[in-house]
């Protein structure tokens, strides 16, 4: 259910279904942000 999934914030243009090796950085909440 969107309203309560978890969010990683990357810091770079992705395009929808691209992966990328990030590196989880920190927590907002239950959103993760990576870099």
């Amino acid at each position: 259910a969107p309203e309560i999934d978890g969010v990683i914030h990357v810091p770079i243009d992705l395009a929808v279904g691209e992966f990328a090796k990030v590196t989880i950085t920190g927590a907002r909440g239950v959103d993760l942000e990576a870099a």
